[in-house]
């Protein structure tokens, strides 16, 4: 069978004449350059295709970098923001601390004034009730002398006096010990939780002042980026 169509072949017309074959054998001879051609530009199809994923690619991140270093910078003018009305309170407490610090000081010297006025009446005193005794000793040393009635008198009326203002400072001294011990306690307290919410602010100042050091620094991370894929 295959013998047969062998000579059948042979025996029959060609397909092209010798004219038709000249006129295809150029485009048969630049079919391999069009391959060529083809090729070429299959891969250049293929490295622009790779080139634009890749500028897309890029321009994705620095678009995701750029919206994180806005929401960083916020971030830091928020932490300020805090920082300085943290710093406004404190100086506040500050004043406050102080004012109530020198009131109690204040106080204290007043007091101490009112104990040493107490101190000379009763002193005062003490001397009234010794030239007292005295002057009744000598009355009763000298009997054929008539005592001075007139001193004795003015001596008791001063001696009773000065009693009665010992007794009035010593019930004074009593309500400002009083008045004292509960303003000195109230002034302490009120100092000690000024002191403690000082030391409270403090803490938060400086965990604020850790959180913008390392804001600062993720900045500068996200700063050095650009440039290394610029030098790359």
């Amino acid at each position: 069978m295959i013998r047969r169509v062998r000579v059948a072949l042979k025996h029959s017309n060609p397909i092209y004449d010798e004219e038709e074959k000249s006129s295809l054998m150029p485009s048969l001879l630049g079919a391999p350059n069009n391959r060529y051609r083809l090729f070429f530009l299959i891969l250049c199809f293929i490295f622009l295709y790779f080139w634009n994923r890749r500028e897309q690619t890029y321009g994705d991140e620095i678009r995701r970098r750029d919206e994180k270093l806005e929401a960083v910078q916020r971030e830091h003018a928020s932490v300020l923001e805090k920082l300085r009305v943290i710093w406004l309170h404190k100086k506040k407490i500050e004043s406050d601390a102080k004012q109530q610090k020198a009131d109690l000081d204040k106080f204290q010297s007043k007091f101490k004034l009112k104990e040493s006025e107490i101190y000379g009446y009763r002193t005062k005193n003490k001397d009234c009730l010794t030239e007292l005794s005295s002057c009744q000793k000598d009355s009763k040393d000298e009997k054929d002398e008539k005592p001075n009635q007139e001193t004795t008198e003015k001596l008791k009326i001063e001696v009773s006096g000065l009693k009665k203002k010992v007794d009035e400072m010593e019930e004074k001294m009593k309500e400002m010990e009083n008045d004292s011990a509960s303003m000195a306690a109230i002034l302490k307290d009120e100092l000690k939780q000024c002191e403690a919410k000082i030391r409270q602010l403090t803490g938060l100042a400086e965990t604020l002042e850790d959180a913008r050091a390392r804001k600062m620094e993720e900045k500068q991370q996200l700063d050095k980026h650009p440039q290394d894929r610029e030098n790359k």
